[in-house]
């Protein structure tokens, strides 16, 4: 009988303020031995927005190369809070204490990773994203009002635009966060908005923040490939950097395009700490 294949793995909080809050996402490191189907099963079994599995980059021209996975099975792209989740376990986990800053690779994208350790407090991750690529604007905001469960009324002046920084998403700049938190899309319909201008998923955003230094109240939804909801409300939404912002739009500050992150755990040994582990056969079915 064959040795049953193992695979560890750690659930990371990104956003959070503390332990089991924020936006979670599923990491499996050492994953070169695992077939595509194996990580698409893995995804679907963990089922969190997205699954990170890191494996060996493809050359010497960065450190560490992450593949993520939705539940369905679909392989996507873009910095956001899964390669924020990687990048953390790396830090906590692999990375020498004197290095501060380390290359992933993401598709074809090389991002430069920063690492900040407080004196006081967790590691800080700051992952560099891709330089913004502004697509399709949508010219019918009703038919997304009507997606959304929302009125045009609820939109801004400013255009609904899909902008790239490595995944392309529309964004949706909304009058508030009542706005925000009203939205109860209709997934077929949304879905069905989305593939006319070419978006992957949809952002909801206001700059009507809770806390004063965010820079944005936001929550994401993509029904095209089987994304949960998810909502941002103490940063800004990740997948676009404050230089992406849409032309018509005033950012709150400048910007290099960063996303930063904090991994909230207890040093190794703590009773604070989770560990789990799984074991057994993983395959497509």
């Amino acid at each position: 009988m064959p040795e049953p294949r193992t695979a560890s793995f750690s659930m990371v909080d990104v956003f959070a303020s503390r332990p089991l809050t924020g936006n979670p996402a599923a990491v499996v490191p050492d994953a070169d031995g695992l077939s595509l189907a194996q990580m698409q099963a893995l995804a679907r079994e963990f089922n969190q927005s997205e699954t990170v599995f890191i494996v060996a980059a493809d050359g010497d021209r960065a450190d560490w190369q992450f593949r993520s996975f939705t539940p369905i099975g679909a392989e996507v792209g873009g910095a956001g809070h899964n390669a924020l989740a990687a990048c953390l376990w790396l830090v906590d986990r692999r990375l020498p204490r004197d290095r501060t800053e380390f290359v992933v690779q993401i598709g074809a994208d090389l991002l430069r990773t920063g690492v900040t350790r407080p004196a006081d407090g967790p590691a800080i991750v700051s992952v560099q994203q891709s330089p913004p690529e502004f697509g399709a604007v949508l010219t019918d905001p009703d038919l997304l009002a009507d997606a959304l469960g929302l009125t045009p009324a609820d939109f801004t002046e400013d255009d609904i635009q899909v902008i790239s920084t490595g995944a392309g998403h529309l964004l949706v700049p909304l009058v508030d966060r009542g706005a925000v938190d009203r939205a109860r899309p209709d997934t077929r319909r949304l879905a069905a908005v989305l593939k006319t201008v070419a978006g992957e998923g949809c952002y909801l955003y206001s700059l009507d923040t809770v806390e004063g230094d965010s820079a944005a109240y936001a929550r994401f939804f993509n029904p095209r490939w089987g994304s949960r909801k998810i909502r941002r409300p103490e940063r800004q939404p990740v997948h676009w950097s404050p230089s992406s912002w849409p032309r018509a739009a005033s950012p709150p500050a400048p910007s290099p395009s960063w996303s930063r992150a904090t991994l909230w755990a207890a040093p190794a040994g703590s009773s604070s700490r989770w560990t789990v582990r799984m074991c057994g056969s993983v395959g497509p079915g």
